[in-house]
């Protein structure tokens, strides 16, 4: 008997620094995709006594920013309550502010991953931290706006130059290949003017072992008036989904009965600690302490309901309506 099959969606998008481009596509896409890659995103004032920066938030997604916010040329969104786990790994020495890694972790296979980028084409401070660097020994995909042109992934192209050669050595030392249909442009221009290949999405052997990924879909008639049409993939595998786990409310009137539940539980768990812990005990010992805090969370937190109606804050069947005339 076959398993159905796991299917996670990713879309990408460059907003050109558009803050109502960037929720159109939040708003509509939220029942089609899992995980949303903007680059170029909008960056603002989010917190006026404070001046603090930041980008879109949708109370439906998480959003994954890099270290400086202010200085951000991508932002990651997945959706809450996901069949699977998205894990940032900030840590990683490909995080900077054009670069922001994740895994996808899923059941009983190896973890995928993925590489959200902005690709500046005065800079390409992108393609050259990557270029030193080695792609780890597991599935793999590098997704953004590259900015990189060349006749192997864009038939309007007749040659390439010094960069692009560089970054395509690299891919083939490090068996990854572009994924686009060379004939589907990704940029248009604000005019309709140009027909380039810019948003790529690039997949090593690793990738192809373990998973199916789908063609990778352009939406020319999704543009949100961006000057880029945003492009779409899934990548599926027979697994298991994870059981959704609820989100939970922490709620500061009930926090002293939410301590009164997990300090004993903490306590405990100190005691048991091992002295000199080898990689296993602190696996262990680290999940032991995620159950310390959902057990209590869950205890005496009320769940949230992040997908009723009043979640869609201002988006209305009138803005609905008129994006579709757009």
């Amino acid at each position: 008997m076959t398993e159905d099959p796991l299917t996670i969606s990713i879309l990408c998008a460059n907003v050109h620094s558009s803050n109502h481009i960037t929720h159109s596509i939040l708003q509509t896409t939220k029942h089609d995709a899992h995980i949303i890659i903007i680059t170029e995103p909008w960056i603002g004032t989010v917190r006026a006594e404070t001046q603090e920066k930041g980008t879109v938030h949708h109370q439906l997604w998480h959003c994954i920013m890099p270290p400086n916010t202010s200085e951000a040329r991508v932002s990651v969104y997945y959706r809450k309550n996901l069949p699977f786990r998205v894990v940032p790994l900030m840590h990683s020495p490909f995080t900077c502010n054009h670069i922001i890694p994740f895994h996808i972790v899923v059941p009983d296979k190896p973890p995928i991953l993925v590489l959200a980028i902005y690709n500046s084409p005065t800079t390409f401070d992108s393609s050259s931290l990557l270029q030193s660097l080695q792609i780890p020994d597991e599935p793999t995909i590098i997704c953004g706006d590259f900015n990189l042109h060349s006749p192997d992934w864009d038939n309007s192209v007749s040659e390439t130059n010094n960069q692009t050669e560089l970054f395509q050595d690299w891919m083939a030392e490090n068996f990854l290949g572009v994924l686009n249909d060379p004939d589907k442009p990704t940029y248009h221009g604000h005019h309709f003017e140009y027909g380039k290949v810019d948003d790529l999405v690039v997949a090593n052997l690793k990738l192809y072992e373990e998973y199916d990924i789908s063609p990778i879909q352009v939406h020319s008639d999704k543009h949100f008036a961006s000057d880029h049409y945003p492009i779409s993939f899934k990548i599926s595998t027979t697994a298991t989904p994870e059981d959704f786990k609820p989100q939970f409310i922490f709620s500061e009137n009930r926090q002293k009965e939410w301590l009164e539940h997990l300090i004993p539980q903490l306590t405990a768990l100190h005691q048991l600690a091992p002295v000199q812990p080898s990689q296993e005990d602190l696996d262990t010992f680290a999940q032991n302490l995620i159950n310390c805090f959902e057990s209590s969370t869950t205890s005496t937190m009320k769940k949230t309901t992040a997908s009723n109606h009043s979640s869609n804050h201002w988006w209305n069947d009138d803005l609905t309506h008129a994006l579709a005339e757009l």
